[in-house]
């Protein structure tokens, strides 16, 4: 398994690997759904390791967002290099996606989210 998760009260944050890429796609959205499966729960992609993310890796995650979205949950995206930020937003999907610049920057935003 490429993609390790964290749970932190109602959030759980999955770790990005270094490189984000078609044959990793799989296995990240089946992670994703077995986490949606136990219970409403909020999610963070940490991106603090990862220098490297493709397109199938961005329809994933866009897929991803639209499965928690129906739960009205959230996704947070965290610590995006400057390589990966730059991706985000050529391809505008800084505007969908909230962005933070850290792993505790997202906690806090869900936090008051939930407040």
């Amino acid at each position: 398994m490429f993609f390790n998760t964290e749970e932190h009260n109602d959030t759980v944050i999955v770790k990005i690997p270094q490189r984000f890429l078609a044959e990793t796609v799989q296995d990240f959205k089946s992670v994703i759904q077995a986490s949606m499966e136990r219970a409403d729960r909020d999610f963070i992609l940490d991106f603090g390791a990862t220098d490297m993310v493709d397109s199938s890796a961005l329809g994933a995650i866009v897929a991803v967002y639209k499965s928690i979205s129906l739960t009205q949950r959230v996704l947070v995206l965290s610590s995006l290099n400057d390589t990966v930020r730059t991706l985000f937003e050529l391809t505008q999907l800084q505007k969908i996606f909230p962005i933070e610049e850290s792993l505790d920057d997202a906690l806090e935003l869900l936090k008051k989210n939930a407040d």
